[in-house]
């Protein structure tokens, strides 16, 4: 599901193939391994993790113009990271 997001994304933005493999190869496989090593809530990075409630939204709205059905999933892992309490009340 995350690699098929990516693709669209990646098209959306003249990137396809092997590019876009490569240039999202180091963010995916860095992400598996912190989680590999450690409980998933601990290693949340990025504006969530934060609690940048601007970032968030600008993503929420730039998702909304590029393709609504991604900022809908987007906003679903806001909410569902927020009702887990892994942002900055991290348990």
């Amino acid at each position: 599901l995350l690699g098929h997001a990516v693709e669209e994304v990646g098209r959306e933005v003249g990137l396809s193939g092997r590019p876009l493999k490569r240039s999202i190869t180091p963010l995916m496989r860095s992400a598996l391994e912190r989680v590999l090593a450690a409980p998933a809530a601990s290693v949340l990075t990025g504006p969530i993790s934060r609690g940048d409630r601007a970032t968030i939204r600008a993503h929420e709205q730039t998702l909304r113009r590029q393709d609504p059905e991604l900022a809908r999933l987007y906003h679903a892992f806001v909410r569902y990271a927020e009702n887990q309490r892994l942002g900055p009340t991290k348990r």
